[in-house]
């Protein structure tokens, strides 16, 4: 490829932070570091008023509003669950803050080994205990057990994290509601120990039949198999596709450098301070980006072609380019843009890959999903380790800061900043 001379710089700035030691997010932990008691927790939260007023896409593009989860049994509970996170979890935790009878923030868990449950527990805690919640509600989930006399490895993990969570709660004054079990099949409740109602051989249900959660795909929420296939939404092109895609941003990458002006076989013209100081590109990429973001709506980020996906990835390597595309995404219109940017970055090739993965992680987590945000930013972790997006980011969900907290900046503002006009004649 052309452009290959940019791909090997991307290479090597990669293999500078190979060797570093990456710390631990409060909130995650990768199982690379700690196989055995890894307790991986992505966090998604809601601002309590903006809950009722977030926003999806319909069929003709235009913002709906998403479908109010309601649960009065054990079974609607469930059924919320995989709604709330986008996927059907396995072996993890769920806890699920409350004020009033709204859920307000979630988490979820993989359990970890028994003898770790009290530091998982220790780091479960602090998120929870940061939402001021009426209560919480505890969902542990476990692979089924041979028969009803053996207690597995899942459920011995499972009993540790709920008993020791529930403790650390109570010395804040947080009631737990609820806390349940389940295996996929029969579920079990850890407040009651009535035969009658709850027995010991665990209560049966199908989620598969679950009204709530069938209503709330009904109504436009997307549910995957488990957390791996949100994981594969952001590992990149691959195989013939990606062949096709290198050679679409192959081209797009020489029609990109010939609007600043420059040759693409010139070396200097693949020294990256250089393209981000170069005006001529920075007002073509300014113009190009405010053309397509500045009216953007479901059906054109739903139909983006290959070759404007690379453009767009090709542009927002330039930073400017890319704080002014960020400009326009706000709580409106994020789930325009997580659609959007989302496709970008399924597209996009080294080394144009950490933008718009970091740009869809940004519209994940505006638009309320912090389980594909926190997968989009693991696979900037594994392409770029130091992009400075990527860890601002990576700091905020683990802080679990709000969407609400959010304050848009103002495009008008961002462009204010690229070269003017008289520059670029005398430059």
């Amino acid at each position: 490829m052309q452009h290959g001379r940019l791909g090997a710089h991307d290479a090597h700035r990669r293999s500078r932070y190979r060797h570093r030691r990456r710390d631990g997010p409060a909130l995650w932990i990768t199982p690379t570091r700690f196989a055995a008691r890894r307790h991986l927790v992505s966090v998604s939260s809601r601002s309590r008023r903006a809950t009722a007023r977030k926003l999806s896409t319909s069929r003709s593009g235009r913002p709906v509003d998403r479908p109010v989860l309601r649960a009065t049994s054990i079974p609607d509970l469930l059924g919320c669950v995989p709604a709330a996170l986008g996927f059907h979890p396995r072996r993890s935790l769920v806890a699920i803050a409350l004020q009033g009878k709204r859920f307000v923030f979630h988490l979820r868990a993989d359990l970890p080994a028994p003898e770790y449950a009290d530091e998982c527990a220790a780091q479960l805690l602090p998120p929870l205990v940061a939402q001021q919640p009426d209560g919480v509600l505890l969902v542990a989930y476990t692979e089924p057990e041979p028969s009803s006399d053996v207690r597995g490895v899942d459920r011995l993990s499972a009993d540790a994290l709920v008993a020791e969570l529930r403790r650390k709660l109570s010395q804040h004054d947080i009631d737990v509601r609820e806390a349940v079990r389940c295996d996929g099949a029969r579920y079990w409740s850890y407040d009651c120990d009535r035969e009658e109602c709850c027995p010991s051989d665990g209560t049966p249900y199908d989620i598969e039949s679950s009204s709530t959660l069938a209503d709330a795909v009904f109504n436009g929420l997307e549910v995957l198999p488990d957390r791996s296939a949100v994981e594969q939404r952001f590992h990149g092109v691959a195989g013939a596709r990606r062949v096709e895609m290198e050679a679409v941003t192959e081209r797009m990458v020489t029609e990109v450098l010939a609007a600043g002006g420059l040759d693409v076989e010139d070396e200097q013209s693949w020294d990256h301070g250089r393209l981000g100081r170069h005006p001529d590109l920075l007002r073509a990429g300014a113009a190009y980006v405010t053309d397509l973001l500045s009216e953007l709506d479901g059906e054109r980020a739903g139909s983006l072609s290959d070759e404007d996906a690379a453009r767009l990835t090709i542009w927002t390597l330039l930073l400017p380019v890319r704080d002014l595309a960020w400009s326009y995404i706000d709580r409106d219109n994020a789930e325009h843009h997580r659609q959007l940017w989302t496709g970008v970055a399924q597209r996009a090739v080294s080394p144009f890959e950490p933008a718009p993965l970091c740009l869809a992680a940004f519209a994940c987590w505006l638009s309320g999903n912090g389980t594909q945000a926190r997968c989009a930013l693991d696979r900037v972790s594994e392409v770029e380790p130091a992009y400075s997006m990527g860890t601002l980011l990576t700091d905020m969900l683990e802080r679990c800061v709000p969407p609400s907290a959010w304050r848009p900046f103002d495009p008008a503002m961002i462009r204010s900043q690229f070269p003017p006009e008289a520059e670029q004649q005398s430059a």
